[in-house]
């Protein structure tokens, strides 16, 4: 894979819809099937099924993109992140925890940091292709 630092989109990888596919149909399947003795099933069958479809969503707004010598992550709930590329010092992947309150943050991320030693954005790693993004990320330092 060639990266461009003019022009480059990574988008999230086919792994976690299936993962999540799996997770809801051992939900779902379950409950349609009693749902013939109890219809109160299909309701919660129904909340299931909404909770895929809002993943799905959740799961297509990820992207990364660098246009212009810019890096711009985007996610749902967390909203569209900018940066400068020549702001980046350098790049780490971390997991695990530091402390209680980064239990918000994902547990396999890609920190960039910039010239002040202050993480300037926080990528979710498990959406992404590894190789894909660890090659973006060799590119953009070097």
């Amino acid at each position: 894979m060639k990266t461009n630092k003019k022009n480059f989109t990574l988008k999230s990888c086919k792994k976690p819809y299936i993962v999540f596919s799996i997770l809801y149909l051992i939900q779902i399947i379950p409950l349609l099937w009693l749902s013939e003795n109890h219809p109160s099933y299909i309701d919660a069958a129904f909340i299931i099924f909404c909770a895929w479809g809002f993943t799905y969503i959740w799961l297509a707004t990820f992207k990364i993109k660098i246009k212009n010598e810019e890096l711009t992550y985007r996610t749902l709930l967390g909203g569209t992140k900018k940066i400068k590329i020549k702001n980046i010092k350098y790049i780490k992947h971390h997991t695990g925890r530091e402390h209680f309150l980064s239990i918000l943050e994902p547990y396999c991320k890609v920190v960039i940091i910039d010239k002040g030693k202050k993480p300037l954005l926080i990528i979710n790693e498990n959406v992404f292709e590894y190789e894909k993004l660890n090659k973006l990320m060799d590119d953009l330092i070097g």
